[in-house]
């Protein structure tokens, strides 16, 4: 007998039915990429880039982590992954911490919220 996988039921661990405002989602803070994969599944979207090379008011709460007035921060590396839900999304961004990628930063967001 073969095991189906389920996608995991994703309105269970961020809701996914209340997106009107962004706000941070603090429950998935420190966890690594593996024990959000587990629990969330694949994102709709990864991306990897230098925080210096993002400075948009969509990544502005990663200088709070990582103020951009330190030239070293500008080279710091960070992975973006994001979930879709209806027009709803959630983005987590991950950094190294002893050679294993954990949550930073996150932000549950509306399809209409301009940045």
């Amino acid at each position: 007998m073969s095991e189906q996988r389920s996608e995991p039921d994703r309105s269970v661990t961020w809701d996914p039915s209340s997106c009107e405002k962004v706000e941070k989602v603090p429950r998935f803070l420190d966890k690594s990429a593996i024990e959000i994969s587990s629990e969330l599944g694949e994102p709709a979207r990864k991306d990897s880039f230098k925080l210096g090379e993002r400075q948009d008011e969509f990544r502005i709460e990663l200088q709070n982590t990582y103020p951009l007035t330190d030239p070293r921060n500008r080279d710091v590396p960070v992975r973006e992954w994001t979930w879709e839900e209806k027009d709803c999304n959630l983005t987590l961004w991950f950094h190294q911490v002893n050679e294993e990628w954990v949550v930073f930063e996150t932000m549950k967001w509306n399809d209409g919220t301009e940045f």
